[in-house]
């Protein structure tokens, strides 16, 4: 396995292909019977996160990298939101677990999601960004890189980003 990924119920692990060289995205729920390709196979390891019983992630499932999640199982396994049509996707990454939510940075904005399309939602953040970095989380806040309009690199924080950011 190339990357590892544990949440409550569910792990979610790539292996590559020896001869294409693809990585497969697997789930297991530590049975045998429970653990199962997801049918995603991609040229470079996804990064997943995983909250709950759910796995997030970006791929492209021929439409431009989007984001995706998966239950465990092939058949839970689906694009969660088109949020850029057409062939060259939103760019989906940076998923993380904060509370019971996942955000992540799609479209060079930050969304926020419980793992529904009704509660994937874009997240405001100061108008100085131009375009977000990463995302990642400490402790239980919320860190942010960024950069404004002059390319400058920005560094932001918070508790509860649905209701704003502070820049350090």
């Amino acid at each position: 396995a190339r990357e590892l990924t544990a949440g409550e119920n569910l792990v979610v692990f790539t292996i590559e292909d020896s001869v294409t060289r693809d990585d497969e995205l697997w789930a297991s729920d530590l049975t045998e019977a429970g653990t199962m390709p997801l049918g995603v196979v991609d040229r470079f390891a996804p990064s997943v996160t995983v909250l709950g019983d759910l796995a997030f992630f970006r791929f492209d499932g021929g439409d431009g990298a989007e984001p995706w999640i998966s239950d465990g199982t092939p058949g839970g396994t689906r694009q969660l939101l088109d949020l850029r049509p057409g062939p060259t996707g939103s760019g989906a990454g940076s998923f993380s677990v904060l509370g019971d939510r996942v955000y992540f940075e799609a479209n060079s904005g930050l969304f926020i999601t419980d793992g529904t399309e009704s509660g994937t939602v874009s997240v405001a953040v100061p108008a100085v960004i131009q375009s977000i970095g990463q995302i990642d989380v400490i402790g239980e806040s919320l860190v942010m890189t960024a950069e404004n309009a002059d390319g400058e690199n920005l560094f932001f924080h918070s508790r509860d980003p649905l209701n704003g950011f502070v820049q350090l």
